[in-house]
């Protein structure tokens, strides 16, 4: 159970922050448009992550799921924007 906490709290932060970045670098609108959507579907993914985190039975298809979708989120965001994250 702790494990599922951890990853919800810690994976579940570094993916959303992930993914809102990458959502408000693709966003086409205005600056200020497109981080305050991007922040509110930040809380729906973060929502429907830890749902999941809980719904799956094997620890390390958590945590792979976790690591897989983070990097992923990260190669795009460097792919798109290059030196957002250092």
């Amino acid at each position: 159970m702790f494990s599922r906490i951890l990853a919800a709290t810690l994976g579940g932060y570094v993916l959303t922050t992930l993914a809102s970045s990458l959502m408000a670098a693709l966003l086409t609108s205005y600056r200020a448009d497109a981080v305050m959507l991007a922040m509110q579907l930040s809380f729906l993914l973060y929502a429907i992550f830890v749902m999941w985190l809980f719904y799956i039975q094997r620890q390390w298809v958590m945590w792979l799921g976790t690591g897989l979708s983070s990097l992923f989120c990260f190669i795009l965001l460097q792919l798109v924007k290059p030196g957002i994250v250092q």
